[in-house]
Formats: C-alpha cells, structure tokens, sequence
C-alpha cells in the first residue's frame, strides 16, 4: 500500500466513522479485517458445497467463485488491513 493509498483510506475511515484519532482509525482497521474473514468462511463455503456439486458439473462456478473470494478478495482485504495499520503506526501525524 503507497501512501495514496492510505490518505484514501483514512479519508474513507473519516467519512464512515469520524474517525480522526489512532484508536479510532485502528477500528477501523479492525473492522476491515474482520470483513475479510468473512468473506474467507463464504469462500471456504463455497468452495466445499462446490466440491461434492462439480461433479455433477453444477458446482464448478461455486468453486471458482469460491476461490475467487479465498484468495483474491480474502487475501487483498486483509493485506490492506495489515499494511494500513502499520502505516497508521508510522504516521508523524499519530507519533507524537
């Protein structure tokens, strides 16, 4: 994540929350998180009723779309989170 990149989504935390603070701007980090375990357990889900149903040829797109969601959008949301709250915690606005 570049910096661009964190000043939007600190942009995005004020304008969802207030946030304008580092513990509220760490909740939402949190927050961010957690979204993406959740979209991990509906990928995991979709991945294990797509198993039994592809061989029936109905469950293929469940599975890719299962995979999908576990490793692109699971991966990148909770990457973002980590890589926000340590630039939250290298930001000169916050170390003081």
């Amino acid at each position: 994540m570049d910096k661009m990149e964190y000043k939007a989504m600190k942009g995005l935390a004020w304008r969802q929350l207030g946030a304008n603070d580092f513990e509220s701007l760490t909740y939402f980090a949190n927050q961010v998180e957690k979204q993406s375990k959740v979209f991990r357990y509906i990928g995991l889900g979709l991945i294990i009723v797509g198993v039994p149903l592809s061989f029936v040829l109905v469950g293929i797109p469940l599975l890719l779309v299962g995979l999908f969601m576990y490793f692109a959008v699971y991966k990148k949301y909770s990457t973002k989170a980590q890589s926000f709250r340590q630039l939250l915690t290298e930001d000169p606005e916050f170390s003081a």
